[in-house]
């Protein structure tokens, strides 16, 4: 039952992830090269990883390699979040993958995005028995430039439906978009701006769409001059 798919594109071919959960067997994460004109190019899958279990993945393209993150849990629903090079041949090139950060608490949606040389993965984790959003950066060549992420909003307490949407990039800059609960059965679609190295530049979320009800998705991308 493959199921949360996402593809990134490297200018030449796309790179599509997905949880391989067949029954009765812990989830995978398989991927597949496709062409650009829409041919699969690997048959069986690549299997980015074989043993354990793995609720969750996404993948970004810094335009020479894809990078592909991951989830892996154990019985006390603690995670760990990891990370893995996918060249442009299919092969993956670091086994065992590089931690983004440690198992120490539940962690959600995994989002990520390329500024053309390195990455940015954010996520919802449950540190400090609050629900907050994270983000750290990946070096091209794996190295974990923030070992145990950084802020980019307000806490809140759990089970409040607060869950990363999206990040792209663009003119220098990433857009991290997320909704936080405003109320019983309300959440806010907000948006912060930060560098590459993980400076904020906004001093504070922005309010892209207040009291949505509980639209917990949304999607963000660059048109060249504005997000």
């Amino acid at each position: 039952h493959p199921h949360d798919p996402q593809i990134a594109f490297d200018g030449t071919q796309y790179l599509a992830t997905w949880i391989a959960d067949p029954a009765g067997a812990e989830s995978q994460v398989h991927a597949a090269r496709i062409s650009a004109n829409g041919t699969a190019l690997d048959s069986p899958a690549i299997a980015i990883t074989t043993t354990g279990e793995h609720p969750g993945a996404t993948v970004a393209s810094n335009g020479n390699a894809f990078m592909v993150f991951f989830t892996t849990g154990n019985q006390e629903g603690k995670r760990t979040i990891l990370a893995t090079r996918v060249n442009a041949n299919g092969m993956v090139l670091d086994n065992p993958p590089k931690t983004v950060l440690a198992q120490s608490t539940s962690y959600f949606r995994l989002l990520a995005a390329s500024d053309g040389t390195d990455y940015l993965v954010g996520w919802v984790d449950t540190r400090g028995a609050k629900e907050q959003a994270y983000a750290a950066g990946i070096a091209a060549d794996g190295t974990i430039t923030h070992p145990d992420g950084f802020a980019v909003g307000d806490s809140f307490p759990l089970g409040g439906e607060m869950a990363i949407a999206a990040i792209a990039y663009g003119e220098n800059i990433y857009a991290i978009s997320w909704a936080e609960p405003s109320g019983l059965f309300d959440c806010n679609i907000v948006v912060r701006r930060y560098a590459a190295d993980g400076t904020a530049l906004d001093p504070a979320p922005l309010s892209v769409m207040p009291d949505t009800g509980l639209s917990l998705m949304s999607a963000i991308t660059h048109d060249g001059d504005n997000f």
